[in-house]
């Protein structure tokens, strides 16, 4: 295994950028149980999940508190880890355009450093707490470039409603006036609602990814993402969901890394440029 920690200019954010990719290459467990990793031949590419961290953790934190690198290895898939601030992933009002960094520059920029699959199939975007609402926010709105999206006890798949979390008020009343406003003037469901957004795909021809959810039921964040849920498990999309014990923190979401690996249509190897 390879982790890569990149630092490189953003035009768009106009400022250099730190991110975390993680690959597959090979170990000496290839000598020790004659393990198949190998580096990519001409034309090979890796398929990519691009995972969203959490609120108030910088890129690194959900490869320090899980092992995502060893589930990765195992599936033959990169990981690309962006550091997307308390943005949640939008073009901020008057401020920075991190969704068009993270579905737009990004990519670009990843994609030419590294032997990374640019094809739809071939893409997955995830994240636990805030990072899931992120994953199912992109693929929702940018259903061409995901074939597949996961969150991973959301920290509220209705940021609307998660507010509401008594031990979680505090972090939404800081974050959510530079995402909407300071008055709510830029709020959209369009862009900020799931359930909107998955009504505005269902309407067009866009191509429809496949979304998995999980959820610990002591999660604090629990119930204010159950109407999201049932509303996306009731349209005709392919929509995964589990939910067991557990709170909101790593000891769940780490184990649900590697199921959400074992969901993704990986091919366990490389695929054709």
């Amino acid at each position: 295994m390879a982790v890569f920690e990149t630092r490189v200019y953003s035009e768009t954010l106009m400022q250099d950028v730190s991110v975390s990719v993680i690959l597959p290459l090979p170990t000496v467990s290839n000598m020790e149980y004659n393990a198949k990793v190998r580096l990519p031949e001409n034309g090979e590419k890796y398929q990519t999940v691009w995972l969203i961290g959490t609120a108030t953790a910088d890129h690194s934190k959900a490869i320090r508190s899980t092992r995502i690198e060893n589930y990765a290895k195992k599936k033959n898939v990169a990981v690309v880890v962006p550091n997307l601030l308390n943005s949640l992933g939008y073009d901020l009002p008057g401020g920075d355009p991190y969704f068009e960094y993270l579905t737009v520059e990004l990519p670009t920029i990843i994609r030419s450093i590294f032997p990374l699959s640019a094809k739809r199939e071939d893409n997955f975007i995830g994240g636990s707490s805030n990072g899931g609402f992120t994953a199912f926010m992109a693929a929702l709105r940018k259903p061409e470039l995901y074939s597949a999206a996961f969150a991973v006890g959301s920290g509220g798949l209705d940021i609307e409603k998660a507010k509401e979390a008594p031990n979680g008020k505090f972090w939404f009343d800081r974050a959510l006036p530079t995402i909407f406003g300071p008055n709510h003037e830029f709020y959209d469901p369009h862009i900020h609602d799931l359930k909107v957004m998955t009504d505005d795909l269902l309407a067009t021809d866009k191509p429809r990814p496949k979304f998995y959810a999980s959820y610990g039921t002591e999660d604090i964040y629990y119930s204010y993402s159950q109407d999201v849920i049932k509303h996306m498990q009731a349209t005709e999309l392919d929509f995964t969901y589990f939910e067991g014990p557990g709170e909101h923190d790593w000891a769940f979401w780490d184990p649900q890394f590697k199921e959400v690996l074992n969901w993704l249509p990986l091919q366990n190897g490389f695929v054709s440029a």
